[in-house]
């Protein structure tokens, strides 16, 4: 089932139009955002009348961002020279990009997931709550290492090569090192168990959550048997197809 097709779904009718008001229409912006986070994390129904415009924006980020991650790691992850030593390659206005607009993808995710989890909140329960909790925590902590990356490290890669080389060459597990591995556990963990809880639930189709499960399987095993570009590219592109079809 597609995620557009909410408002098919929903048998109350809108509610009768107010004066304007805020920066766009009925509600601030501001106000509407804050209101759809809080009524998604509560498993209030919540899309009714104006509320049915978050919904469907949802579906639309998390698709964006399923095209979004293809394109990254199909194109711009190929552009990258992993023979090179990592400050040089990071300090690459390829490196740049990509990292931009991983970032880009991960934010798309991150504000697209509470309306995955509200469309089936009803049928998920305690797991799926706990499985959405995760899903978006992961979301925020890869927004923010990207963020971190695009502004800090491609210029510390840049101006003081020989710093990042020496926290690259650290043998031991260094803080650095341990903040990138709890970001991708919970990043990967939090969308297994959100798009498990999709598969329980029954609500999505379930050629969507089973192929972003399948994807974050995928990365590592075809990464293993060809190499890191066609690896990224090819279980990314799995990955990617299963939000795509979520949205």
């Amino acid at each position: 089932m597609s995620f557009h097709t909410a408002s098919a779904r929903s048998g109350h009718s809108r509610s009768k139009k107010t004066p304007a008001r805020g920066l766009f229409n009925k509600r601030g912006l501001l106000e509407k955002v804050l209101l759809f986070y809080l009524y998604s994390i509560l498993g209030v129904e919540f899309f009714q009348g104006e509320a049915m415009n978050s919904f469907k924006l949802s579906g639309i980020a998390i698709a964006a961002g399923g095209v979004s991650l293809i394109i990254v790691n199909a194109v711009f992850t190929p552009m990258l020279d992993f023979d090179v030593p990592f400050p040089a390659m990071m300090a690459s206005k390829a490196f740049l990009w990509r990292l931009s607009l991983a970032a880009l993808t991960v934010f798309l995710l991150m504000i697209g997931s509470p309306g995955l989890y509200a469309y089936q909140t009803g049928r998920s329960g305690l797991f799926g709550k706990i499985a959405f909790g995760l899903t978006f925590l992961g979301c925020a902590l890869v927004f923010a290492h990207e963020w971190a990356q695009v502004f800090f490290m491609h210029r510390m890669a840049v101006v003081a090569p020989d710093a990042l080389q020496a926290m690259e060459d650290v043998e031991v597990m260094s803080i650095f090192k341990i903040e990138g591995l709890i970001v991708l556990i919970t990043f990967t963990l939090g969308w297994i168990a959100f798009a498990a809880s999709m598969l329980v639930a029954k609500v999505f189709a379930r050629l969507g959550p089973a192929l972003v499960i399948a994807g974050f399987f995928a990365i590592p095993l075809l990464t293993a048997v060809t190499s890191v570009k066609w690896g990224g590219a090819l279980g990314n592109a799995v990955l990617g197809s299963g939000f795509i079809l979520l949205g």
